[in-house]
């Protein structure tokens, strides 16, 4: 694959470490304790990202075999995406995670998700079908 095939993965990627950077001082400035977290941050940052990068692999795959699939195809990836954070988030956070931890880890979601909806509808943007 080409790197223009591949830019919205290393999209991800950058603003993905950078959204961690600025929560770690953001955390660290407003003396929020991030140690009783149920799952620690920087874990948190890895799964939102894998599904990402995961997602967008799949759908430069799909992409390059049927230009055509692309949307139903990021349906069924985003709903499985839904289903594993759902299960991961109310196994663990739910339970016994406090209001920051929820709030950091759906708000995380929802970043991620918005930057693969974003991706995905300008590569399909610029496509000829």
């Amino acid at each position: 694959m080409e790197l223009r095939e591949n830019k919205p993965v290393l999209q991800i990627t950058g603003i993905g470490f950078l959204v961690y950077s600025i929560q770690k001082i953001l955390f660290a400035v407003f003396n929020i304790d991030i140690s009783s977290f149920q799952i620690p941050l920087e874990v948190m940052h890895i799964i939102m990202l894998f599904f990402s990068v995961v997602i967008m692999l799949i759908l430069n795959m799909v992409f390059i075999k049927n230009k055509d699939v692309v949307g139903m195809t990021f349906l069924l990836l985003t709903s499985i995406k839904v289903s594993g954070i759902y299960f991961i988030g109310s196994f663990f956070i739910l339970e016994e995670g406090s209001i920051v931890e929820k709030w950091n880890f759906y708000g995380l979601f929802a970043l991620y998700l918005a930057l693969e909806t974003l991706f995905t509808a300008r590569r399909l943007n610029r496509t000829n079908f």
